[in-house]
């Protein structure tokens, strides 16, 4: 299995002019612009000499420049597998990507505050 972080994207989240506008009419600042990077992590696993991609997960990060209230969190914007996970023994794959997402938040040093999720929605 190999891991790869793809090329990091920096940009900024600019806020609808309406809310700040909004916001100052209630007596509250409210920031026009939260800067973060977009990364993108990739699983891949050779499979019959072909590189597949098995798990991908998107942040944003938002650092110590960004103003409340995103300092210095990270968003989950997208994550999903396949069922395409081979070891041995067999049976791993969630261990291997849950070790994967934890790997990933030890490295910057998150906490984890909240985690929601959204349902699968039901097939009529």
């Amino acid at each position: 299995m190999s891991l790869q972080l793809a090329p990091l994207l920096y940009t900024v989240r600019y806020t609808p002019e309406r809310l700040v506008e909004h916001q100052q009419a209630l007596g509250e600042s409210y920031p026009k612009e939260f800067p973060y990077k977009s990364k993108a992590l990739l699983a891949f696993q050779k499979r019959d000499g072909l590189d597949v991609c098995l798990f991908a997960l998107y942040v944003q990060e938002y650092g110590n420049d960004c103003p409340e209230p995103n300092k210095n969190r990270v968003y989950i914007s997208y994550l999903d597998s396949v069922r395409y996970f081979e070891s041995t023994p067999s049976g791993h794959r969630s261990t291997v990507y849950h070790s994967i997402l934890v790997a990933y938040l030890q490295v910057r040093g998150i906490l984890i505050e909240k985690l929601a999720c959204a349902r699968k929605p039901k097939h009529a």
